[in-house]
């Protein structure tokens, strides 16, 4: 008879799947690639740009900022850099010119491309002191600002002390009331940005008008 071995461990037939790594499919080349390994190579990308921060010697904005005066000092050396800055519409007023001129924040020799039309325009709308902005940039060497000086239409009573008011309802900074005692006088709140239509309208009706 033969003899029966108990609580033996009979063999498995059938293994189990081992696991496959996730993959990401390349959709142009049908390739196969591990998630894990695009992992690290991020990983390996942001170390490496954050070591070569610290080996020059600074963090990131240091190194952009050492990247923008390599690209500016590349632009004077290709003849693209801002050779003149040119104020057209306030020749009768040289101080008023030359506020707008600072406020433009462009100088002579920076990079043409750091010299957006758009941001120039904002800059010297918030002077205040100038109407019809616009501003051209034209390359390789010069940028062209347009404007208007402001033309005072009323002194109004800000609760203070009189002010001068443009002709888009602006208190126009350093303007003097004792300089425009000919003008329309307002008071009351709301009643600079008013004054533009009332001054309109008082043109309109020369029987009514002071």
């Amino acid at each position: 008879m033969p003899k029966v071995t108990r609580n033996q461990t009979v063999p498995k037939s059938k293994k189990k799947a081992s696991r496959r790594p996730a993959v990401i499919v390349d959709e142009v080349t049908g390739e196969e690639v591990r998630v894990s390994s695009v992992v690290f190579g991020f990983v390996m990308l942001v170390a490496i740009v954050v070591a070569t921060a610290a080996w020059m010697g600074g963090s990131i904005s240091q190194v952009e900022n050492r990247f923008a005066s390599f690209m500016d000092d590349t632009a004077r050396t290709v003849g693209i850099s801002v050779n003149d800055v040119s104020i057209i519409g306030l020749e009768q007023d040289p101080a008023l010119a030359q506020d707008i001129r600072a406020a433009a924040m462009i100088e002579p020799g920076e990079n043409m491309f750091r010299a957006d039309p758009h941001v120039i325009r904002r800059r010297v709308e918030g002077t205040h002191k100038v109407l019809n902005v616009r501003v051209h940039r034209l390359w390789p060497d010069q940028v062209v600002i347009i404007a208007d000086a402001a033309e005072p239409v009323a002194l109004w009573h800000d609760g203070k002390a009189w002010t001068v008011v443009d002709g888009l309802g602006r208190v126009i900074p350093d303007a003097r009331a004792d300089d425009h005692k000919d003008l329309i006088r307002l008071a009351g709140r709301g009643a600079a940005k008013a004054a533009p239509a009332l001054v309109t309208a008082l043109k309109a009706e020369p029987d009514v008008a002071p």
